[in-house]
């Protein structure tokens, strides 16, 4: 993304139940409520920085407070805003990282605001890990080859191949197919938590098989492309 992010720092938090953001990945979001309406002007007037707070269970029960949100989380920079009639913006978030919660910071804000640290992948050492990194790819994409076939038109077929192809990273690949197709909100956040890309991109595999094999899928709404989001 081109986007130089220390190891820790500090980050507004936009917490929605089964909401997980995967790096690499495009999330189109419909702000409204005031405190985020505040807390929108304020990363486009900084970063452009928001993370993506998955809440636990139990929220329903103090949405409007701070109700405990999963401390692995997305990161995502503000790629497209479109201000509404009405004062509601429409937004694309583009993800650049996973990150962990290491504390809130006190409340000075309507809206809630995270120290974070960023989480890197396991590295691959020795040419047989990276072998077996881009075999793991290799067998994943064939995979998803077959669902994108089965359940994308031509035009967003060609798409998603092409969006798929840039990811050249066993564990960037992982990360694009599970944001695309995976919608179980638990699945979504196991993955996000997981630094093995190996185990990763083994995971999202057997999901992406799974699919094929018990039901016929839907196409997905986006695939992860900006230019594929409409904010209209």
């Amino acid at each position: 993304m081109g986007l130089f992010l220390p190891n820790q720092f500090d980050v507004p938090v936009f917490p929605l139940p089964g909401v997980v953001l995967f790096p690499g990945t495009v999330m189109p979001l419909h702000i409204f409520e005031p405190r985020y309406r505040a807390l929108l002007q304020d990363a486009l007037a900084g970063e452009k920085l928001i993370a993506m707070g998955n809440l636990r269970e139990g929220w329903q029960t103090h949405y409007h407070g701070r109700p405990p949100i999963h401390e692995v989380l997305g990161v995502g920079r503000i790629a497209a805003c479109q201000e509404l009639q009405d004062g509601t913006y429409n937004i694309a978030l583009v993800g650049v990282a996973r990150c962990q919660v290491r504390a809130e910071l006190p409340e000075t804000k309507p809206y809630r605001v995270a120290q974070v640290a960023l989480l890197k992948d396991l590295p691959l050492k020795g040419p047989d890990l990276q072998r077996e990194s881009k075999e793991f790819r290799d067998a994943l994409c064939e995979v998803a080859g077959h669902l994108i076939r089965r359940s994308m038109k031509p035009e967003a077929r060609e798409v998603m191949e092409k969006s798929l192809l840039e990811r050249q990273e066993a564990g960037q690949a992982a990360d694009f197919l599970a944001g695309v197709f995976l919608q179980e909100p638990s699945q979504r956040q196991r993955l996000l938590e997981n630094i093995d890309t190996l185990a990763r991109c083994r995971e999202v595999t057997a999901l992406i098989e799974r699919m094929l094999s018990t039901r016929e899928p839907e196409g997905p709404p986006i695939t992860g492309r900006i230019d594929e989001i409409s904010l209209n």
